[in-house]
């Protein structure tokens, strides 16, 4: 019979975040959404700043914003380590929001063109942290 759960370990570089067993975890990797099962082939990518969501057995979610890092995936254990790590509770919605107005609104306007790479990362993180405090983001 094939197990239930996988185990999922998230570390920062300064410790270990999260490391309990799950029945799925959705995230983007750098080439693409992903969508992680118990007994997943063995997969190491890169992965994009990018909303994380795990689903426990008794069917709860748990989000977290994960800026990019490296996901090492076997048939029992998910390993990601991430550059950073933040919970919804730590983010501020109404300061993500005037960040993704502002910036989006820079992007519109007049910037230098070697400034463009920063503020469409800076973009996506507030578009991420957004995503990851409202009750419908993914």
């Amino acid at each position: 019979m094939a197990n239930k759960t996988i185990q999922f370990v998230l570390m920062s570089p300064e410790k270990v975040v999260f490391d309990q067993p799950v029945t799925q975890a959705h995230l983007r990797g750098t080439d693409g959404d992903l969508g992680l099962l118990p007994g997943h082939v063995r997969l190491i990518t890169s992965v994009a700043i990018s909303p994380l969501r795990v689903t426990f057995e008794n069917g709860q979610e748990q989000k977290f914003l994960v800026h990019g890092g490296t996901l090492d995936v076997t048939p029992e254990r998910i390993r990601l380590l991430s550059d950073l790590v933040e919970k919804p509770e730590e983010i501020n919605a109404e300061q993500a929001r005037k960040t993704k107005d502002d910036l989006e609104a820079k992007l519109k306007g007049d910037f230098k063109p070697e400034e463009e790479p920063k503020l469409r990362r800076e973009l996506e993180v507030a578009r991420a942290r957004l995503a990851i405090t409202s009750r419908h983001g993914h």
